[in-house]
């Protein structure tokens, strides 16, 4: 079994699991996460190329589809990052879950930003806590944080697609659901 430290928010946290794990202040709770899925071995570091070889494989998108597809697997690849996961097969669930949590976190026209296009996911999110932050102080009305619905349908959708691309390559990939996350 492999174990990944997860932060939790609170203080402390008591996870009773295979073998019992309390997090001290220090916002760390162990996981014990499922073994490891059958497939071939695939760094976190070569989604980029893998995203490539996809959009190469679907001729017929649009430019923009291949963009969109683009920015949520680097998107992704950055919240993994953030969670220490290396490998595809380490990916579970509630990095998913975090993805999603992500798009509620941050300018909802982000995009249009080259500035912040830029930035890593933590920095982005960081970045909409300090908009909030001066448009209080400065009483005005508060900047639009989070994704549209619609928009966050097409990221998980295009993830979606990214991850059955990698399973139909052959590469160790755990079934993950996005039900419950697309709304």
């Amino acid at each position: 079994m492999v174990e990944q430290p997860i932060a939790t928010g609170s203080p402390s946290m008591r996870i009773a699991s295979a073998r019992e794990t309390i997090a001290e202040p220090d916002d760390v709770t162990t996981v014990t996460s499922s073994p490891r899925p059958h497939g071939k071995a695939l760094t976190v570091s070569e989604f980029g190329n893998k995203c490539e070889s996809l959009i190469k494989s679907k001729r017929t998108w649009e430019k923009k589809t291949a963009q969109d597809v683009r920015v949520v697997v680097e998107t992704f690849v950055g919240i993994l990052a953030e969670h220490g996961v290396s490998d595809a097969s380490e990916i579970e669930q509630f990095h998913v879950g975090r993805l999603r949590e992500h798009f509620d976190e941050i300018p909802a026209r982000y995009g249009q930003s080259a500035r912040m296009r830029q930035l890593s996911p933590r920095q982005l999110r960081d970045a909409a806590s300090k908009l909030v932050d001066v448009a209080k102080q400065r009483n005005q009305p508060p900047p639009q944080i989070g994704l549209g619905v619609n928009t966050i349908r097409k990221h998980l959708g295009n993830l979606a697609e990214f991850f059955r691309y990698l399973r139909g390559q052959g590469y160790a990939l755990r079934e993950l659901t996005l039900e419950g996350l697309r709304s």
